[in-house]
């Protein structure tokens, strides 16, 4: 009975690992369908990806650890990374392009509505700035 504990445990393990492998392959593409809404820099791309893999990395040390109790194996980094590389190859092209409208839409709504709202702010400024020079003429007659 012990035995079968433990193997089940093994299983729950690499298949948390296994399904972490593919929230991280899905995280990863929408930031990248999030840059190509953006037409962010190589630079800019280069920085979020080095921030995402610190990040991804410290959540794949975080799962591990509460997983395992701190018992490490390399099989289960293995299996997460199978699991990236599944996703990768059957359904990232998928979700980029399920999630690429989605989300053109709303940026597009937002960068409208914020240039909406530059607009009427300079429409603002330029009202109080023809008030007061008037209020300024009127205060020196």
């Amino acid at each position: 009975m012990h035995l079968y504990s433990f193997v089940t445990e093994q299983g729950h393990i690499l298949w948390v690992m296994f399904l972490l492998g593919i929230s991280l392959g899905l995280g990863y593409d929408l930031i990248r369908t999030l840059r190509r809404i953006s037409k962010i820099t190589k630079e800019g791309a280069a920085l979020g990806d080095f921030f995402y893999w610190i990040v991804a990395g410290l959540v794949i040390w975080q799962v591990q650890n509460a997983e395992t109790e701190g018992i490490l194996r390399f099989c289960q980094l293995f299996i997460g990374a199978a699991g990236m590389i599944l996703y990768y190859a059957i359904g990232s092209k998928l979700v980029r392009r399920i999630l690429y409208v989605p989300l053109a839409v709303i940026c597009k709504f937002f960068s409208s509505l914020y240039r909406y709202m530059g607009k009427g702010c300079d429409r603002l400024f330029a009202f109080l700035a023809k008030w007061t020079e008037q209020k300024e003429k009127r205060d020196d007659i």
